[in-house]
């Protein structure tokens, strides 16, 4: 087991993470890298893109995860 294994939580110590999180933590890390090309493409394609938080999801046990929108101006820039 490496550190890149293993998750901390406050107060409680630590322990390894669980297999399938790190198959989503993956292909969350693969959609961004998808969605930051495809940002970078509207960019050069002449939109003004920004990335805005749209709401917070809580597990109701401590977790949370942000949610998150575009927001598109296509006008040129000046």
């Amino acid at each position: 087991m490496t550190d890149s294994d293993i998750i901390t939580i406050p107060g409680a110590g630590s322990c390894p993470m669980p297999t399938d999180l790190e198959g989503i933590i993956e292909a969350l890390s693969h959609d961004v890298a998808r969605m930051n090309e495809t940002i970078r493409k509207a960019m050069a394609a002449g939109a003004i893109v920004e990335i805005k938080r749209t709401d917070r999801v809580h597990s109701g046990d401590g977790r949370w995860a942000d949610q998150m929108s575009p927001v598109v101006n296509l006008n040129r820039a000046r």
